[in-house]
């Protein structure tokens, strides 16, 4: 079993070549906001490994609290770039969060059975209009 941690873990980084944010010119910004799901030990190394060390914030599973507590107000005039190592849904109800007013593009790969690794960047629908 630990030679099979071993592996496993020498291989995250090999995992991630399809997910490097200059795949899409809509992807090229640098994440301003780093989330990894902290129920999975391996969400951190994946993370780590992936986009360094720096400011990722802990979540599990549930944006709620954090689109109604930061996300929300944060992106209502703005371009939102977010990166994460995180369960499905995690990504997924960020991206209809942000769909009825912004443009999103996301990139996403597949960690394991349980986590994604992703790249989102949301431009607002509104900028460059008139009120």
């Amino acid at each position: 079993m630990k030679r099979r941690n071993f592996i496993s873990s020498s291989l995250i980084p090999l995992a991630l070549p399809k997910l490097s944010l200059a795949g899409s010119s809509s992807l090229q910004a640098t994440p301003t906001i780093k989330y990894f799901e902290e129920r999975y030990q391996k969400a951190g190394k994946v993370a780590r490994s992936w986009l360094g060390s720096g400011n990722w914030q802990a979540v599990q599973s549930d944006i709620t609290p954090l689109w109604n507590g930061q996300l929300k107000s944060k992106c209502k005039d703005d371009s939102l770039h977010v990166a994460g190592v995180t369960t499905e849904s995690f990504y997924f109800c960020l991206q209809r969060l942000l769909q009825p007013t912004h443009a999103v593009s996301v990139e996403i790969t597949r960690v394991d059975q349980n986590l994604y690794a992703w790249a989102l960047s949301a431009t607002n629908k509104n900028n460059g209009r008139n009120s």
